[in-house]
């Protein structure tokens, strides 16, 4: 048997059940509402132009105190290495086509959350330190799966932007191949995209459901 309330107990007890029905009915006018709308029915109608997420990059000024602070909030391991044309298999590094015989910049990988966090530590002078020195530290770009060939998705960016990719990399006799989109923009987003996708590569597919936040 349920113990007995106060009066002013029972009146709030009331007011939070009425207002949770009534939000829940907002909710469901809200939804079928949505549900019916054109526009709607026609965006799910349409395949997802980046079907899948693989990652997240952070530049970062210094690689091995990032992974440090990372490690301090219970994220790790990290596995670290570097972006370099010095040692193989990448001695034919090149980015943008122009061949880098140092070191680009120090990485570290992380699987997390289904998918891989990226730490980027600018060495030498390229893109990657122009941007740390512009903007400082912080997230710089998601990695996906692209829906068509790679040198379509990179022959119509250039057509709708005027652009060439913002960094495109490319070693290992043609097997690594990546290119970062700017589409900021567009989407409010930097999207680098890989010609070739390693098998052991994990991600999210675009109508992946999550867990519950509270369990």
């Amino acid at each position: 048997m349920e113990p007995s309330k106060e009066p002013g107990i029972k009146a709030l007890d009331q007011i939070a059940q009425k207002i949770f029905l009534h939000k829940v009915k907002i909710q469901k006018s809200y939804t079928n509402e949505f549900e019916n709308d054109e526009s709607v029915r026609r965006i799910k109608k349409m395949a997802p132009k980046f079907p899948m997420l693989f990652q997240i990059g952070i530049i970062v000024r210094n690689v091995e105190e990032a992974v440090k602070n990372w490690e301090a909030i219970g994220m790790g391991p990290w596995a670290i290495n570097e972006m370099s044309g010095e040692n193989p298999p990448t001695t034919d590094l090149t980015i943008d086509g122009v061949a880098r015989h140092g070191k680009v910049a120090r990485q570290a990988f992380l699987s997390a959350y289904g998918m891989e966090i990226e730490l980027i530590e600018p060495v030498e002078d390229s893109p990657y330190k122009q941007w740390l020195d512009e903007h400082g530290p912080g997230i710089h770009h998601i990695a996906a799966a692209i829906d068509q060939p790679y040198e379509e998705v990179l022959k119509e960016y250039k057509e709708e932007t005027g652009k060439d990719p913002w960094i495109r990399g490319q070693g290992i006799g043609g097997l690594m191949d990546f290119s970062y989109l700017d589409l900021r923009e567009k989407l409010g987003i930097i999207v680098e995209i890989y010609k070739n996708i390693d098998p052991a590569k994990v991600g999210h597919s675009y109508d992946a459901k999550g867990e519950p936040a509270l369990k």
